[in-house]
C-alpha cells in the first residue's frame, strides 16, 4: 500500500499554503516530498505551484499558468528541500471558488 496524504482546501480564491500545519509533517523531514497538486473550480483561471526552500524566506517558483485540466507533478530523480508549497491563482472567472487537492508521497530510498 502506497504511503501517501491527501490534503483538499477551499480557497476562496486566496493563496494557499501547505506546509507542516496542513500536513501534520514538514516535507523537509521526511521522504514525503514528491507531490502532485491540481486544482478544480478557476472558471477559466490558472494556478501558480511555488515553494519555500527549507529554512528559506523566500519563494521559487516551480510551475506557473497551469490550467484547471493541468496537474503540477514533482516526483524526480534530482530531490529538492522544501518546507511549504504556495498556491496563487490568476484570471480566475466570475462565481469560481478554486480548491486545491494536493497529494504528496514517499521519495524512494536508495
Amino acid at each position: 500500500m502506497a504511503d501517501r496524504k491527501t490534503v483538499k482546501i477551499q480557497s476562496g480564491g486566496n493563496t494557499v499554503t501547505i506546509g507542516k500545519a496542513e500536513l501534520g509533517f514538514s516535507p523537509a523531514d521526511t521522504n514525503m516530498r514528491n507531490f502532485q497538486i491540481s486544482c478544480k473550480d478557476l472558471g477559466g483561471g490558472t494556478f501558480t505551484v511555488s515553494y519555500y526552500p527549507v529554512s528559506c524566506s523566500h519563494l521559487i517558483e516551480f510551475q506557473a499558468a497551469a490550467p484547471e485540466t493541468a496537474a503540477v507533478v514533482a516526483s524526480q530523480s534530482i530531490d529538492f528541500l522544501y518546507d511549504a508549497l504556495v498556491i496563487t491563482f490568476a484570471n480566475l472567472g466570475v462565481g469560481a471558488d478554486p480548491s486545491v487537492h494536493a497529494t504528496f508521497w514517499t521519495r524512494p530510498t536508495v
